[in-house]
């Protein structure tokens, strides 16, 4: 390595030095303030799917929907932001039912695990009901360390997660599968 390498390269460290020991004092005099470091996550900006004076339709705690006309205000904004507010009626009914189905099946799920907690850490088996679209069925699959974030959790026994597709089955294939491009 010649003279003008290594300059360059001595340069490209105090720069980065510089960079460290700026970022390691912003750091430390933020936890002295008592401040949290930003969540990096929270940075995204959710897009407003609705202009003002458009009507759009408002999922309600009880399951109904109303219709409302959009303002660009916190009311509105907000229920855009938790996921209430719906272009369509039958969009905000179908996902009352959905949400309705996941409540119940939860419970299921929940009494049926009793006090079990899937561990992604341990190898042993984790059950969980996927569609099979090869054989147009529900089926139930098995996990060992890999979280597939699957909407209806985990079964701690093959025979709970049969269980579930017979109790509910139908009412997955229908909410779920049979209008996903609804």
């Amino acid at each position: 390595m010649d003279t003008w390498d290594k300059l360059k390269l001595k340069g490209e460290l105090d720069e980065l030095l510089i960079d460290f020991e700026t970022k390691a004092k912003t750091i430390l005099l933020k936890h002295q303030l008592g401040l949290k470091e930003e969540n990096k996550q929270n940075d995204w900006k959710l897009e407003m799917p609705f202009q003002r004076g458009d009507v759009y339709f408002v999922l309600q705690s009880y399951g109904g929907c109303e219709k409302q006309i959009y303002d660009d205000v916190n009311l509105h904004n907000n229920n855009v932001v938790q996921g209430n507010a719906f272009v369509s009626e039958q969009l905000a009914e179908l996902e009352a039912k959905r949400r309705e189905l996941i409540t119940k099946f939860k419970d299921f799920k929940d009494i049926s695990n009793r006090d079990w907690e899937p561990d992604f850490n341990h190898f042993d088996s984790k059950y969980f009901i996927a569609y099979d679209y090869d054989f147009n069925r529900l089926k139930v699959y098995c996990q060992y360390g890999i979280d597939g974030f699957h909407i209806f959790g985990y079964f701690q026994s093959e025979r709970d997660a049969k269980q579930a597709i017979e109790i509910f089955g139908d009412q997955i294939k229908e909410l779920f599968v049979e209008c996903e491009g609804e």
